[in-house]
């Protein structure tokens, strides 16, 4: 009989075994020996991890007093103590604890009250397997919680970059959620199980980056800016766009701070700044319209003849144009929008100052343009030479247009040039120098090589003159007698360009060429 009763065991174990990690199974018994005994047998699982338990069910159909399983590893035996918990349905639990071993654990013997049943076959077992390695739901520096799965009523330790944040108790599901302010992107997180003083292997992720970076800032750009900087977030690529045409990249610094060179761009274009992390996540552009930095050119101004009573000329279109009149300030007018500008004026006097500036619509002040006012009088139709002892310039004219100007040496303060309108006398080559006695073209001679008497003083022709010179380092002082000095190779030219009865005019004035030859008589071309 007993062997029958073990092996009719035997069979309903072999058929009740599952597989692994099996929930539950039951099986009935009604058309066997072993169905005097017992109705069925439950199981949930053969296989468990430590802190897990393995509960078995058994319904008889007669009281028993004691009911006992026998499992063995080969050291170690396991008894399951079965407890009525109702009529005839007894119940037993294995616990798995540190004190057990991993690895398979085989049913040897059944104890039915005073009854040992051994069991000879090994088919009929259970498995103690390392603890599950829990899980981390995905986390991102949006993520306002960590949360996983482990063993049911369990504990796990949540660890920051290896720090430890909390230990909690994961629920009869074996969910855990631990509530935490967004986390930075690329923080390590970690999550070890633990399960009866036992730690399974550690779960690690990396928290993503699903923020966007922003561009917290940009300078103001010009149409004269070569750089556009600004901040972001540290590494980030930087685009610079005008439109869609990109015109300039970068990386943000490990500061925040970036500084990308671009092309010069047009007054009031839109430019446009993004920004894209590592992760590829692009920021909402920021931008910035492009500042008018250029000055309008220095306005043009229609001639003028004296007696005019209105100026004119053009600049930037809409343009705010300030008149100057011998540099006081007279009106100022806005230019249309083809830049025409114009003003009416009491008659302008020969020569006067002309000047106009121009502000653009941006504030850019421009250059002052200036011209003076041509005489009335008929152009010099010969040749002319205009002296300013003021600037020491001496000045060729032919026909009323200037050929060239040259630095000169005046009278000193006690021995001036005298001012006014003279006559060229004569041209000398070589001219001795009497009062000391030294023959021309001695290199002692002060008058140098040539001479051309002018018609004024005591000796007209003779007193003073426009001559060479003997120290070069004079040219362009106030050091002479009276004479106008020149440089021995500058005069050279000049003799062979000037005939006797050549008009010289000398003047000491802070005015223009044009405003002194008008006071005695004479126009020249502005």
């Amino acid at each position: 009989m007993t062997n029958k009763i073990v092996s009719v065991l035997l069979g309903m174990f072999l058929f009740l075994l599952p597989t692994a990690n099996a929930t539950s199974f039951t099986s009935s018994f009604t058309d066997n020996e072993f169905s005097k005994y017992i109705d069925n047998l439950t199981m949930n699982t053969t296989e468990a991890a430590y802190g897990q338990t393995i509960d078995i069910g058994l319904t008889t159909k007669k009281n028993f007093g004691h009911i006992s399983l026998f499992f063995s590893n080969g050291t170690k035996k396991n008894e399951v103590t079965f407890i009525k918990t109702s009529d005839n349905y007894y119940s037993g639990k294995i616990k798995i604890t540190s004190d057990f071993e991993k690895g398979v654990y085989q049913l040897t013997s059944i104890k039915l009250d005073e009854q040992d049943l051994t069991m000879s076959d090994k088919l009929i077992k259970y498995s103690i397997v390392d603890l599950p390695t829990p899980t981390i739901d995905k986390l991102s520096n949006k993520s306002t919680s960590i949360k996983g799965v482990f063993l049911p009523n369990s504990e796990v330790q949540i660890l920051k970059n290896n720090t430890l944040l909390k230990t909690l108790s994961t629920n009869s599901s074996g969910e855990y959620s631990y509530a935490v302010k967004p986390i930075k992107a690329g923080t390590k997180i970690t999550v070890i199980g633990l399960s009866n003083n036992i730690e399974s292997q550690s779960t690690t992720i990396l928290v993503s980056d699903l923020i966007a970076p922003s561009v917290s800032s940009i300078s103001a750009v010009s149409d004269q800016s070569q750089y556009i900087t600004g901040k972001s977030e540290a590494y980030a690529n930087v685009k610079v766009y005008n439109g869609t045409k990109l015109i300039g990249k970068g990386v943000v610094t490990s500061y925040g701070k970036f500084n990308v060179k671009i092309t010069k761009q047009k007054a009031n274009a839109i430019i446009k700044v993004i920004t894209i992390d590592k992760s590829n996540n692009e920021s909402k552009p920021l931008s910035v319209r492009v500042i008018d930095r250029t000055a309008p050119s220095a306005p043009s101004i229609k001639s003028l003849k004296e007696n005019a009573t209105i100026i004119t000329g053009k600049t930037e279109p809409k343009a705010t144009v300030k008149l100057y009149v011998n540099n006081g300030y007279v009106a100022k007018t806005t230019a249309n929008s083809i830049g025409t500008y114009s003003f009416r004026v009491s008659k302008l006097k020969a020569y006067a100052s002309i000047k106009v500036t121009s502000q653009d619509l941006a504030g850019n002040q421009s250059k002052p343009a200036t011209i003076e006012v041509q005489s009335n009088q008929p152009i010099s139709n010969g040749q002319l030479i205009i002296i300013n002892t003021q600037s020491n310039k001496l000045s060729y004219y032919n026909k009323g247009k200037l050929v060239k100007t040259f630095s000169v040496a005046t009278g000193k303060s006690s021995t001036p040039t005298p001012t006014g309108k003279f006559k060229i006398l004569n041209k000398i080559k070589n001219r001795p120098w009497y009062k000391e006695n030294i023959p021309g073209g001695d290199p002692r001679n002060p008058l140098g090589k040539r001479w051309m008497g002018l018609s004024v003083g005591d000796s007209p022709g003779n007193s003073y003159g426009i001559h060479g010179n003997n120290k070069e380092s004079s040219i362009g002082k106030s050091v002479s007698n009276g004479c106008i000095r020149m440089h021995n190779s500058e005069i050279a030219w000049l003799f062979e360009q000037i005939q006797t009865g050549t008009t010289v005019i000398i003047a000491k004035s802070s005015n223009s060429n044009g405003k002194i030859a008008h006071s005695h008589g004479i126009s020249i071309a502005s």
